[in-house]
């Protein structure tokens, strides 16, 4: 209100108090009538605004548009802002959005070459848009044969989007203004863009195309100087394996080559990954497994990480011991007191002293581990006390005695989703539910709730759930593992912050931790482990012909 011109103390109240009524709590509705506000210079106007301006969002955009058709100037680039705006089946950036305006606003033949770029940065959108078209037509009922000439039209475009990629895409990406006069005279003459744009008096002339319309050959793919050994597809990209020992790797929807990888050896085998972005390749002597993100041959293998005092992490071969290298250093001098490797994403997550949490990418290269990103790197304000990862590493929750945050991960961008603060905080320990990646699980002295990885939301009732058993009061929760596939919950209690203080196991059955559990009962088979374990360190892999195994430290040894 203090930017509003010629308004004093008296008017600002009084203008306050009438947008407030008349918004009914709609910001947009506030922000659209200041700005009006702002463009009047006296009381009379500004009342006659507040008077005139409807509270329904519909009737405001019907008074703008009809207030913009009535302009002197700016109703083509109102229009082309729009017309870009609506259609577009993407947002548009605003530096997008300038040059496609200069499309509309200066001519055809006037386009910029920085346009190309933009346009052909995702020339993928060209088949989405014909799939998208196709879609739409699905969803239109039979009519009369006034719209049927209309819905050909459609239908035909629909299709040309979708081949003018597959066949002239690389042409495209080359030359982008080759799509104006010498691709459509090489599309077959039934189809959209031969019977529209092919015979142009700008155009070259074609003889002898021979086929009428689009065949059911989408693509084809054609190197003279390399022999085909062997072929892949994903859901986005296929690979292409060659007896030189080269895989191409084409995005799916175009076609357009995006990478090139060295076997060494031909290449007999393809796989895709179904679960990460990667590819398997096999010849007569080797396997290679590549991360396709990062162009490298992920043969990553077992290892253990050391973080030490001096603010370094070490990576060791768990077969030989032998140390494989330094991936990556804190600052010098800070302590590194908690690791965490989230196997399906290749993350390593590292906490030191200063309550600073980091995360980086890593992929093997030669006999060495090397971060090729650090995606997360913020610092608290009080001492992290425990962080939880969701499998995939989508999100983060970070813990201290008074809140936790639960981050959004990505290469792009990390958000703060939720913030849960505390004034007088007990205890607590998370874990991720074994049976739903989606929900996490927290243990207080003797309650557990359920909550939801998304938003933090607790599923559970107010309640929670009852852990009943003989737990003694003075005794806080200190680990929660999950164990045997899944099956169970092994929960470490002690005394906070003195080490050497009375421990006690209890194993929870899993099942009894969903949404609509009110109380769970320790497992009787673990009774007479229960008061012998003082460190609980995990639970054993799988292996042929034995089951699963605890892993602690014995209290009298």
């Amino acid at each position: 209100m203090d930017a509003l011109p010629s308004v004093d103390f008296d008017g600002q109240q009084s203008i306050v108090r009438q947008i407030l009524e008349k918004s009914r709590g709609c910001f947009l509705w506030v922000s659209i009538v200041v700005q009006e506000l702002r463009n009047v210079h006296t009381s009379t106007d500004k009342q006659r605004i507040l008077d005139e301006v409807p509270t329904d969002m519909n009737e405001l955009y019907a008074r703008i548009l009809d207030t913009m058709s009535k302009a002197t100037y700016g109703k083509e680039l109102a229009k082309a802002i729009l017309t870009w705006t609506l259609c577009s089946i993407r947002p548009l950036r605003v530096p997008e959005l300038h040059e496609a305006l200069q499309l509309d606003l200066k001519g055809v033949n006037r386009r910029p070459r920085k346009y190309y770029t933009v346009l052909l940065r995702a020339i993928g959108r060209l088949v989405e848009a014909g799939k998208a078209l196709g879609t739409f037509l699905q969803e239109i009922p039979a009519r009369g044969s006034s719209t049927s000439a209309d819905v050909a039209l459609l239908s035909s475009w629909a299709t040309d989007l979708v081949r003018l990629v597959m066949q002239f895409g690389k042409n495209m990406e080359q030359y982008p203004g080759s799509i104006y006069h010498l691709i459509p005279p090489f599309c077959p003459p039934e189809s959209a863009l031969g019977k529209q744009f092919g015979s142009s008096a700008r155009n070259i002339t074609v003889r002898g195309l021979q086929a009428e319309t689009w065949d059911d050959c989408l693509a084809t793919v054609v190197d003279m100087l390399e022999k085909y050994s062997s072929i892949a597809c994903s859901k986005t990209q296929f690979s292409v394996g060659c007896f030189s020992g080269k895989i191409f790797i084409f995005k799916q929807t175009t076609c357009q080559k995006i990478a090139t990888l060295q076997h060494g050896e031909p290449v007999k085998i393809l796989i895709f990954g179904k679960v990460k972005n990667l590819l398997v390749s096999a010849g007569s002597k080797s396997i290679c497994i590549w991360d396709l993100e990062s162009k490298t041959c992920d043969d990553i293998g077992e290892s253990f990480f050391v973080g030490k005092e001096d603010g370094s992490v070490h990576a060791y071969d768990i077969d030989s011991g032998l140390h494989t290298g330094e991936p990556f250093h804190h600052a010098r001098g800070i302590s590194i007191y908690f690791l965490c490797f989230e196997a399906e994403s290749q993350m390593l997550i590292s906490v030191d002293s200063s309550s600073r949490t980091m995360i980086h990418k890593l992929i093997r290269r030669g006999h060495s581990l090397l971060v090729t990103q650090v995606l997360f790197d913020y610092r608290m304000h009080a001492t992290v006390k425990q962080v939880v990862c969701q499998p995939g590493l989508q999100r983060i929750l970070i813990c201290s005695d008074e809140s936790d945050m639960l981050w959004s991960i990505s290469p792009d961008d990390n958000t703060i989703l939720a913030t849960a603060n505390y004034e007088d905080r007990e205890p607590r320990r998370w874990t991720n539910h074994p049976h739903n990646r989606d929900q996490l699980i927290v243990i207080t002295h003797l309650k557990a709730h359920i909550h939801d990885w998304k938003t933090l939301q607790r599923l559970t009732f107010e309640t929670g759930i009852e852990l009943q058993g003989k737990i003694i009061p003075e005794l806080s929760i200190q680990s929660i593992t999950p164990c045997f596939n899944g099956t169970a919950l092994a929960t470490m209690f002690s005394k906070p912050n003195q080490p050497q203080s009375k421990s006690k196991l209890i194993v929870w059955n899993a099942l009894d931790f969903t949404p609509g559990s009110t109380s769970a009962v320790p497992d009787p088979s673990y009774r007479d482990l229960s008061n012998s374990v003082e460190v609980l360190i995990g639970n054993t892999c799988t292996i042929s012909g034995q089951s699963q195994r605890l892993i602690f430290l014995d209290i009298n040894q």
